[in-house]
């Protein structure tokens, strides 16, 4: 997929770090969550971290390789970091997600927090999870009555344990937001 000189709205990051993570399953995901988008509207990016170009291509069918572009992070480190700082330099969108390879997302789901965003103007959005096995985490657990303009603190939001949802690429730049490469696990909070 050729990157466009367009904005997109939205850029759905992916790292994968193996041979053995079903980034197939990940990639239908996401181009499930990003409905109604249209394409042109997001962008798909699966960063290669500790594998070739050529070894994620071998990953994906023709068809999800048309809908997705594959960058290279630099082979450091053990976690995320490097691939997801990888993702966020090479993205022109207004906002970006990211997506573990061995997670995926209910259809829709960001195209909803995209309109979220956009209605309130909002520089993150923090979605519920939830698990396969029906459990749902609602953290951070925020003040009563609070859906907007919360307070990182009062409203708890440095307990969240990871980036899952949406975030304004702007915000995330301006704010000098970056992951942490010397920290063994919990580099994404």
């Amino acid at each position: 997929m050729q990157q466009s000189s367009v904005r997109s709205l939205v850029d759905v990051v992916i790292p994968v770090h193996s041979l053995s993570r079903p980034l197939g399953r990940a990639v239908d995901s996401a181009r499930l969550g990003v409905q109604p988008l249209s394409v042109g509207e997001y962008v798909i990016t699966v960063v290669a971290h500790h594998l070739s170009t050529e070894q994620v291509r071998g990953m994906l069918t023709q068809e999800q390789l048309d809908h997705v572009r594959i960058i290279e992070a630099p082979a450091e480190g053990a976690t995320a970091a490097a691939p997801r700082t990888a993702g966020l330099e090479h993205t022109n969108a207004k906002y970006i997600c990211f997506l573990d390879s061995d997670d995926s997302y209910q259809p829709g789901a960001v195209g909803r927090w995209v309109k979220i965003a956009e209605k309130r103007h909002s520089d993150m959005v923090i979605p519920w999870l939830k698990h396969s096995n029906g459990r749902t985490d609602i953290t951070p657990v925020i003040r009563p009555g609070r859906t907007s303009n919360l307070d990182p603190i009062a409203d708890r939001l440095v307990y969240r344990a990871s980036v899952f949802g949406l975030q304004r690429v702007e915000t995330v730049r301006r704010l000098g937001a970056e992951f942490d490469f010397g920290t063994s696990t919990g580099e994404d909070q």
